[in-house]
């Protein structure tokens, strides 16, 4: 990342002519692989300009995360509850003597959700709702096997209470549902959503062995499983390899569906492009104090992890660093949670005084988060242990002048960091 910069009226121009060459030569094309192809260079032109990226983020993908994050709050609540009646059925087996074997598969189905081999992606494939069905399915199958004793806690009853209709395995469940519905009718018109498909081709072509290995090392093995899904069908796009024959019917890469999504997104940032410009000619011919937006040359972002070391934008425009070397007694630990909060802190964080990032985080969130990324299972007293580490790993200079970590209270840890002006 390099020292931020004014945009000027120049570069406005020349990132706006450019991509309107990069969508002519896409929205012209005939046979897919040229369209794909152009579709990839225009969504490739948008990440590696720092103009057009930020204007993407804040018009975009701010709005998604806004509508996405509720839900997935309430999905982290879901699956803690299911996993509590998961719990507390397996305990009931075990005093019953019932044999686990006779209710195998969905045992198995629910271990697979919750050991996060089923991706957790608002509105696609809820890991929350999808645990939850297999929690109820599990109730299901005790009843029918005689145990209604055993699972009618978990029952729900029709009026005249004489069946049961449902288990409820979650309190947070049915509202989950009704808020994953909502949001997949809203991404049939939503921008964002349109924003994310186009994407997919540049990283289908380009990114597909990085996106891999990192679904791997997550333990990924159904967001595995789908992207290679995409990666083979963009193959045979390209001419590069024969799509097989079970993949055919899931065709996702339909040219003329991609070309409405072109279409919108394109018209979407021109005007978001105009916009901008409008707004810093204004500020221009005011001579107010309104401080002119600063673009970061190549990533908006203040602050990213390169391997293991954390780099944070300072107010200055420099870039300050923390190397998290592997080589340490507790560098890998270490680098685990400071990735957690800053990785919560992205998802929750609120501005404060203008220059600071601030966010409460529990430990619970923590472990939670160290468990999604890195498949590593830790508890309250790793974090407790491993957070007082942390001031032998980062530099004094960053310690409390960029970043603040508060003494564990009630409510968690206050962890924030210090934004550029």
């Amino acid at each position: 990342m390099n020292k931020p910069r004014k945009i000027t009226d120049d570069e406005i121009q020349f990132r706006k002519n450019d991509l309107e060459r990069k969508f002519n030569y896409a929205y012209k094309q005939m046979d897919e692989k040229s369209f794909f192809i152009g579709v990839s260079d225009y969504t490739n032109a948008i990440e590696k300009s720092g103009l057009l990226r930020y204007l993407v983020h804040i018009s975009l993908i701010d709005n998604q995360f806004k509508i996405t994050k509720p839900i997935d709050d309430l999905s982290i609540k879901t699956v803690e509850e299911t996993m509590d009646t998961f719990n507390q059925l397996i305990k009931i087996m075990k005093d019953n003597r019932i044999d686990e074997a006779d209710f195998q598969y969905e045992i198995d189905q629910y271990r697979g959700y919750s050991e996060n081999k089923i991706q957790m992606l608002s509105g696609f494939g809820n890991q929350a709702t999808s645990t939850a069905e297999t929690v109820a399915s599990l109730c299901w199958s005790l009843h029918q096997k005689g145990y209604t004793d055993l699972v009618k806690k978990f029952a729900e009853y029709s009026r005249d209470k004489t069946m049961i209709v449902d288990f409820s395995v979650s309190e947070s469940n049915k509202t989950l549902s009704k808020m994953i519905k909502r949001l997949e009718e809203y991404q049939i018109f939503a921008l964002w959503s349109d924003w994310n498909k186009l994407t997919l081709v540049y990283v289908s072509i380009y990114l597909s062995d990085d996106f891999s290995v990192s679904y791997r090392e997550k333990n990924e093995q159904a967001n595995l499983h789908n992207f290679i899904g995409l990666v083979q069908e963009m193959k045979e796009i390209l001419g590069i390899k024969k799509l097989a024959p079970w993949l055919s019917q899931y065709r996702f890469f339909k040219m003329e569906e991609f070309k409405r999504y072109l279409d919108r997104i394109h018209n979407h940032i021109l005007s978001e492009i105009d916009r901008f410009s409008l707004t810093k000619r204004i500020e221009k011919k005011s001579d107010s104090l309104i401080k002119t937006i600063v673009i970061p040359k190549e990533n908006p972002d203040f602050c990213y992890f390169d391997g293991r070391t954390f780099k944070l934008q300072t107010s200055d425009g420099g870039i300050k660093a923390i190397n998290f070397s592997p080589t340490k007694t507790k560098g890998s630990d270490t680098y685990y949670l400071f990735s957690a909060l800053v990785n919560i802190l992205k998802q929750k964080g609120e501005r404060k005084d203008n220059i600071w990032f601030f966010a409460d985080i529990t430990m619970e969130e923590i472990t939670k988060r160290v468990a999604e990324e890195f498949n590593e299972n830790k508890d309250r007293d790793w974090v407790k242990n491993t957070k007082s580490n942390l001031k032998k790993v980062i530099p004094d200079d960053l310690l409390s002048n960029y970043i603040q970590i508060s003494n564990y209270q009630s409510k968690g840890y206050s962890f924030g960091l210090k934004l550029p002006k």
